[in-house]
This record gives C-alpha cells, structure tokens and sequence, in this order.
C-alpha cells in the first residue's frame, strides 16, 4: 500500500527568514528610489517663483485691464533653460478659451553661446538670476490656472503650478499617452 505524503513545507523559522529577507530587499529598493528622486528634485525645488496681479480700468476704453507676473528666481548653483508662464484654461472655462504663454525674453543671449542654437526661443537663467514674466490675462482671470515650466540643467521638466508653489515632473509626451492607455 502507498501513502500519499503531504509537501514539506518547511519549519516556521525558514518562513520568518524568508519573509524578514523579501521585506528588507523592498525596503532597501524604496529607500533607494525616494533618494534618487530628491537628488532629481534638488536643483528644481531651488527655483522659486512668486505671483503677483495687478488690475486697473484704462482710462481710455474704461475696461478693466489685468495681468498676472511671476518673479522667477534661481537658487540653485547651475542654469535653468526654457522658463515659460504658462495660463492653462480651467474646466469651468467658457468654450474657446485659449491657453496663453510668455517665455523669458531674449536679452541678447543665445543659448550656450553657439550660432546653431541661437535661432531658437530656448534662454537660460542663470545661477542668481531673477526675471519677472507678465501675462496679460483681460477679463479673463478666474478662469485659468497659472504655472511655470522650466528644464533643469540635467534636461529633466519641471512644473511648478501657481499660487500653490507644487512641484511636478513633467514626463515626455510619449510617456503619457502609455499611462493614459494602461490607465495609470
């Protein structure tokens, strides 16, 4: 006659080793990935940005005239590229409107100094540097959303969403449409 044996799996102390090993692996990984992404972080949370409105009624047309400014300021010890204030419609926006944005102005400098890339709109800030970017927002201003986009010196984008001061990654475009589709 033939027994059927039952599996050996194995005595409590094997279990607990196993368990106590797979939990220090995890835990070493997510300390490893939240160090990673503050040493991403650190040149971008050293950029700060300051809104400030204003609103006056034109003494000629007697409509009201707005603008909203941000100061941008760069703590951080390396250059900035490509910051833009950007005015993002709403969802309670009325139908039409128009998202709106002003880059950093020239000032006479192309980007790294070269001839082939001085054609295009892209300006650093430099380290200690300040500017303030004005977008004219008419009659228009509760119903955008205001945030800065800048690359950091390691060519990561940034967002830095207004008056909240938060700060997020912004992925590559690709990237997006994949989480989009898997639902992410």
């Amino acid at each position: 006659m033939i027994l059927a044996h039952s599996p050996d799996w194995g005595n409590v102390p094997a279990w607990v080793g196993a368990f106590l090993t797979s939990g220090s692996l995890f835990l070493a990984f997510t300390l490893l990935l939240r160090d990673r992404r503050k040493e991403e972080r650190s040149q971008a949370d050293q950029v700060s940005c300051v809104l400030v409105g204003a609103a006056w009624t034109d003494p000629t047309t007697q409509k009201q005239v707005s603008y909203q400014a941000v100061k941008i300021h760069n703590h951080s010890t390396m250059h900035i590229m490509a910051p833009k204030f950007v005015a993002r419609p709403r969802h309670d926006a009325p139908p039409g409107t128009q998202s709106r944005m002003v880059t950093l102005p020239p000032n006479n400098r192309p980007t790294f100094g070269g001839n082939a890339v001085s054609a295009s709109n892209i300006w650093e800030l430099f380290p200690g540097e300040e500017q303030v970017l004005e977008l004219n927002t008419s009659g228009a201003d509760d119903h955008y959303t205001y945030a800065v986009e800048f690359t950091d010196a390691s060519n990561r984008a940034w967002e830095r969403l207004l008056p909240s001061l938060a700060l997020n990654r912004m992925l590559p475009r690709k990237t997006n449409r994949i989480k989009v589709w898997l639902g992410l």
